[in-house]
């Protein structure tokens, strides 16, 4: 690399020399460099030629800004702080055939998915920040994944992995990032992308077979794929709709609390769960995590019911309702797009 021309939000244009930017990752789908500029330190995505034609990387962060704009009086007048810190470029540019994606970088760094696994880090993360910070925290962060999925912006992959904790000009955080090529339902021009050995595995390759779609699982060779929403069967539409929903759950509940929303539940086997499932149709769907069918049962005790509820009620009765519609639902609706999803938050 050379010298590249970067756009910024701001409407400057500045050509960059790429001789001094630090090579930090690098995977299939891009290159990623740290560099300074102005004093600032910044984080450039150069992505291959191959992944700039398919995902269109640029023209398609254009539209998701379009798109959450529209609604931004929903997301509370703003696009929310959660979706821009390593989300949302602040710049763009393109080397030769290929583009270049420009973020904010983080200060004191790391991943969801580092702090949970690490015991030190996560105990550093719950006694630096009281409940109401972390409160906080989880509360942005459920806003920003509701702005996406109301946008119709689907993040295939809402994981621990990819959501980052660190300091955005000296104000700590929470923020997602990686889905700048997330797919954009309803726009052709836009696809969902498949990339190698992540979504693969997950993905129903037999219905995929039936869409016309062949591929084993994993097949590397054969990817990133494009998927054309208005194209695919509803198993694979389900499925779609649920990964972001299940995950984003999940990781709002550990930037809370620090623990998993199945923290202080026992292993219930599938047919034991099941009896859960039904304790709760007979009760009318009563609506509290943990479900009160585990007390009735004795999976759970008096004094360990309450603490859970508190622990989940302290971050909202908005989410508990979700929680529950997500993982109390009859298992019948697993296989349709669901009726209530995360965007019901925003009033």
């Amino acid at each position: 690399m050379s010298k590249v021309a970067l756009t910024f939000h701001t409407g400057g244009v500045y050509t960059v020399d790429t001789d001094g930017w630090e090579l930090i990752d690098s995977g299939g789908e891009a290159d990623i460099y740290r560099f300074n500029m102005g004093g600032k330190g910044y984080i450039a995505k150069v992505f291959t030629e191959k992944y700039t034609a398919l995902a269109k990387p640029i023209e398609r962060v254009a539209e998701m800004l379009r798109r959450l704009t529209r609604i931004r009086r929903r997301c509370g007048g703003a696009i929310p702080s959660s979706l821009i810190g390593r989300g949302l470029p602040v710049a763009f540019g393109a080397f030769e055939n290929r583009a270049v994606l420009v973020f904010h970088e983080l200060k004191d760094f790391t991943t969801v998915s580092e702090l949970i696994a690490t015991p030190d880090l996560l105990e550093e993360y719950v006694s630096r920040h009281p409940p109401e910070e972390r409160r906080a925290f989880a509360r942005r962060l459920l806003t920003g994944i509701a702005c996406l999925e109301a946008a119709d912006i689907v993040h295939v992959d809402l994981t621990t992995a990819n959501t980052a904790y660190g300091s955005l000009e000296g104000e700590r955080g929470v923020f997602l990032f990686d889905y700048e090529t997330a797919g954009l339902m309803g726009a052709e021009d836009y696809p969902l992308i498949v990339l190698p050995a992540r979504d693969a595995y997950y993905l129903p390759v037999e219905a995929l077979k039936e869409a016309g779609i062949n591929i084993d699982q994993p097949d590397p060779g054969e990817l990133p794929l494009n998927l054309s929403p208005s194209q695919l069967p509803d198993e694979i539409i389900s499925w779609l709709t649920w990964t972001p929903t299940w995950y984003g759950l999940q990781l709002v509940a550990y930037v809370h609390a620090g623990v998993s929303l199945f923290y202080g539940l026992p292993m219930l086997s599938p047919k034991h769960w099941l009896e859960i499932l039904e304790g709760e149709a007979q009760r009318g769907y009563p609506g509290s995590w943990p479900p009160l069918t585990m007390l009735d049962q004795g999976y759970l005790d008096q004094s360990e019911h309450l603490e859970l509820t508190k622990i989940w009620r302290d971050l909202g009765e908005d989410y508990v309702a979700l929680v529950y519609q997500v993982f109390i639902a009859d298992p019948a609706e697993k296989m349709q797009k669901p009726t209530q999803t995360i965007s019901s938050i925003l009033r």
